[in-house]
């Protein structure tokens, strides 16, 4: 896999200076990658907005790729606990 593929199928989210994600925001980025099987960065994120992210990009992606899968960065497993319940069949943990 060259350096291109692999960047084009890789989203890292970062909470802006409003502390907001907004779901715009998800649906564009996921919007631009073309493939079935991407990388989402959410290490910088506390659990709740990493959560928020997680279940619209899993809506947003199984819409456009039923059988891809979202591959979750976070920083550590103290989110796991919290997270685990929304995790739906296209989502997993890197």
């Amino acid at each position: 896999m060259n350096k291109k593929s692999l960047k084009s199928n890789y989203i890292e989210f970062k909470v802006g200076r409003s502390g907001e994600i907004s779901s715009g925001k998800v649906k564009k980025y996921l919007k631009e990658i073309n493939s079935p099987d991407i990388t989402v960065d959410l290490s910088s994120m506390n659990v709740i907005d990493a959560a928020k992210v997680m279940v619209l990009a899993s809506v947003y992606h199984s819409g456009k790729y039923p059988d891809g899968k979202i591959r979750c960065k976070l920083s550590g497993d103290c989110g796991y606990d919290f997270i685990h319940p929304f995790i739906t069949k296209n989502l997993e943990f890197v």
